[in-house]
């Protein structure tokens, strides 16, 4: 966490953008339902890919390293993935709200 904590990074920004990528490719749903499911390992999970993947991604760049790191370092906390998937279902809500009102306009 020290990383994260150092250059001014901001985990609630980095979770809203991946929700935003999730939800503009219509994957909400099966998204929330492997995070839903997974949440008892996120730690596990975490620690896996820093001991496996890590030493392998420095052949795509230091970049794409910080990259991975960061990703694992923000998800490995339960918290965050719960922030996630609520703001994941806060875009659906909002989207049923936009489509309801659309269809009482046109109806």
């Amino acid at each position: 966490m020290y990383m994260a904590q150092n250059t001014g990074f901001n985990a609630d920004d980095y979770i809203r953008r991946i929700g935003d990528a999730i939800h503009a490719r219509g994957l909400d749903s099966a998204v929330i339902v492997f995070l839903e499911s997974s949440m008892p390992l996120v730690w596990i999970a975490g620690s896996l890919g820093r001991s496996f993947a890590m030493p392998f991604l420095f052949v795509l760049g230091d970049e794409f390293e910080g990259s991975a790191n960061r990703f694992i370092e923000v998800f490995e906390q339960r918290e965050n993935v719960e922030k996630l998937i609520l703001y994941i279902e806060e875009l659906q809500n909002r989207d049923k709200k936009t489509d309801n009102k659309k269809k009482n306009v046109d109806g």
